[in-house]
């Protein structure tokens, strides 16, 4: 999805957004929708504006210079994901929020704590040289946060989506195990982890192919072998 924005006019009900890549775009819902589920996308450049949406959830994604907006819901849950904006650029990653539950989070040079940031559950996130890593921070409450301190991915140089990257944390990361849930914190933790930074759908796909007679007579059989691949 490139340049522009996924609205849901209408308040739509029990939709699952998943495997996506959201370049320039953000995602725009309505004060009616609900059962709203965000999981396993890149957002590079795009926002998600949940605009008093309610039961959303949001799960094990990336966003890179983007930020979730505008909700004051007790049933919003941020979870696993990982946000991050350029060091020093004085980025947010969330807006006008309140009352939700955000844990398991890693945020690197965006901070959590946008304007009207109040009343939320802040646990077991951690905060790297964003323009505000104190967290929880005002009226938010919280336990277990790590505050300041390098994430130690397997292979990530800068704030930054590239897919040639490791988000995955080292073994001697605080990240590691450090969840409310005992996973890793970030996209490949949870009981729903990035399966991959492709976006290829579940489902099988076919690899491979090969007709093993290509001329075929009248009524007779196409012969055909081919291979297909389960993705995670």
């Amino acid at each position: 999805m490139n340049s522009g924005t996924l609205n849901d006019n209408y308040g739509a009900k029990n939709v699952i957004i998943e495997r996506n890549l959201f370049s320039s775009t953000s995602s725009s819902l309505h004060a009616n929708s609900s059962g709203i589920v965000y999981r396993n996308n890149i957002f590079t450049n795009g926002n998600i504006y949940l605009n008093g949406a309610t039961n959303v959830l949001i799960e094990n994604n990336m966003m890179y210079a983007g930020a979730i907006h505008y909700d004051s819901q007790p049933s919003v849950i941020i979870n696993h994901n990982i946000f991050m904006g350029n060091v020093g650029s004085g980025g947010y990653s969330i807006y006008q929020v309140s009352f939700a539950a955000i844990s398991n989070n890693i945020f690197w040079g965006t901070t959590p704590l946008g304007t009207n940031v109040t009343s939320n559950m802040f646990d077991h996130n951690l905060t790297f040289q964003t323009s505000n890593d104190v967290i929880p921070g005002g009226s938010n409450s919280g336990s277990g946060n790590l505050v300041g301190i390098n994430p130690l991915f397997v292979n990530a140089g800068s704030p930054g989506i590239s897919f040639g990257y490791d988000y995955n944390v080292t073994n001697a990361s605080p990240a590691n195990n450090a969840g409310t849930d005992g996973t890793d914190l970030g996209i490949y933790g949870g009981v729903n982890p990035m399966p991959n930074l492709t976006g290829m759908p579940a489902i099988p796909q076919m690899t491979e192919m090969l007709i093993a007679n290509p001329v075929v007579a009248p009524a007779g059989n196409l012969n055909v072998t081919f291979k297909a691949k389960k993705n995670n």
